[in-house]
């Protein structure tokens, strides 16, 4: 936040005066700490890919606030059936079911649901069991 004042403030000169709170910010911060034109020219080479930065934040806080404002596109079948399915287990049945899940995050990714094969593939995802007891002997 203080890098985008800062960079705010150096840039103050260069946009247009639309945002008056914006406006009466920078002029406030000019005089509190009378920065010389030097150290206006200084801040503002430092803080070059602060302004990507905010409009990279301020892009996410617009997707963020579409897909909470669309709840088309929440799936909220997967929710019911993810729920219907962690209801039938116990809590512990469930902290070892999602330990599992993490342990094998990378061989899950590997599924592919779309074109399922049957029968051994030389490229199937390998899936680790005995997560707690560790790799058995022999492996």
């Amino acid at each position: 936040m203080e890098s985008w004042l800062l960079c705010s403030l150096a840039t103050s000169d260069n946009h247009d005066d639309d945002d008056d709170e914006m406006v009466q910010l920078t002029s406030e911060l000019k005089s509190l700490l009378n920065l010389s034109p030097e150290q206006i020219s200084q801040i503002e080479q430092c803080s070059q890919g602060c302004l990507h930065e905010v409009q990279d934040l301020f892009t996410i806080d617009d997707c963020l606030q579409s897909i909470h404002t669309n709840q088309w596109l929440l799936d909220e079948g997967v929710d019911e059936v993810a729920s219907q399915m962690t209801s039938m287990l116990n809590q512990t049945q469930l902290s070892k079911f999602l330990s599992w899940s993490d342990h094998n995050a990378e061989a899950i990714e590997k599924l592919d649901y779309i074109n399922v094969l049957g029968g051994e593939e030389k490229n199937a995802p390998l899936f680790e069991f005995g997560v707690d007891e560790g790799i058995a002997d022999g492996d």
